[in-house]
């Protein structure tokens, strides 16, 4: 479900990208129902409301967006509702907030968890009587807008901990759209790949065909932790400072060729009937080592590097390790394997 947004366009072919892109049509059709949307940070919260705006009848009218997470409780108050000459020390003159800003558009809301309980029963006030009242003032201006927010926090969990308003969530979740992360859908990452290069190339006046066949492998098997946003950025960093005809592995950066095992999520289970714990992290180990080995080509020193162990205490584990039947699935290291 990899996308992005040029000239109105979703790019990607999984399922999950085609299921999005109807997603948000059917959204989109619907000029006035509030959105949640949720997933990890770099997914493309922000590229989705847009999306969903850009569809609507709309489209011409404003798109505004603004971080909840930015300003402090009484600024983003007053950013939001607008104030009136007097309302406060600095309030030198009468000012329209974003929802005014947004008449007839859509007001986004980035990193809504961040918003201050407080100040949350006011958006929520806003959201049920569609008007807003300035600071310092005493009229209900009506206000035609389309709230979408987005977080990247677990919103639920928060509410079990009193730190987001229960009513609030329900209001902003009529309509839910969860991004899922990049790793959890890599068979778009070379149409991304692709069309970030194409878009790189124009802004950056470069001349890059596209990627050799191992960089493409590496970079499909990355964890994208930092997910759309961090694969654009690395794209960016390398056509900066490269300037390559073909992308190749020597361009990417070590942790892309490497990615932390502690980064890749292990999803486990307890049996009922319990088990042995040492044998299970044993087996654990071991299987990190395999992958290690695995992916360095038996390079013990890069090996060693990317679980973050002296190159001595890998090879002890590989004594321990090779025995077994050749675990690794690689050849035994060589004396000296640099």
């Amino acid at each position: 479900m990899v996308w992005s947004i040029l000239a109105g366009e979703l790019v990607g072919e999984t399922e999950g990208a085609r299921a999005l892109r109807a997603q948000i049509r059917q959204v989109a059709e619907n000029n006035d129902a509030t959105v949640l949307v949720t997933g990890e940070s770099g997914t493309g919260k922000e590229l989705t409301a847009r999306a969903i705006h850009n569809f609507s009848a709309r489209r011409d009218f404003p798109f505004v967006d603004i971080s909840c997470a930015s300003l402090p409780a009484n600024l983003l108050e007053s950013e939001l509702f607008g104030f009136e000459r007097g309302a406060f020390t600095d309030a030198g003159a009468r000012k329209r907030g974003y929802f005014e800003m947004a008449e007839g558009g859509t007001l986004f809301l980035d990193e809504i968890a961040e918003m201050s309980t407080s100040l949350q029963a006011k958006l929520l006030r806003v959201l049920e009587q569609r008007t807003v009242r300035h600071l310092g003032g005493t009229e209900d201006l009506p206000v035609d807008v389309r709230v979408i927010a987005a977080t990247n926090q677990d919103i639920h969990a928060l509410m079990q901990e009193g730190k987001f308003r229960s009513d609030l969530f329900y209001r902003l979740n009529v309509v839910p759209i969860h991004l899922v992360p990049l790793r959890d859908r890599a068979g778009d990452i070379p149409l991304l790949l692709e069309h970030y290069r194409l878009r790189l190339n124009t802004l950056l006046s470069r001349n890059c065909t596209g990627f050799s066949e191992d960089a493409m492998a590496a970079l499909c098997r990355y964890f994208w932790p930092g997910n759309v946003r961090e694969l654009k950025n690395l794209l960016e960093r390398i056509l900066i400072l490269y300037n390559p005809v073909v992308i190749e592995l020597a361009h990417l950066a070590q942790e892309t060729l490497s990615p932390p095992a502690a980064a890749a999520p292990f999803h486990l289970t307890l049996p009922p009937e319990g088990l042995s714990l040492a044998p299970f992290l044993a087996s654990v180990e071991d299987e990190l080592v395999r992958l290690a080995m695995e992916r360095t080509a038996g390079n013990v020193t890069q090996a060693a590097k990317l679980l973050n162990v002296p190159r001595e205490t890998l090879r002890y584990k590989l004594s321990r390790v090779l025995p077994g039947g050749g675990k690794t699935g690689t050849n035994p290291p060589g004396p000296d394997t640099p």
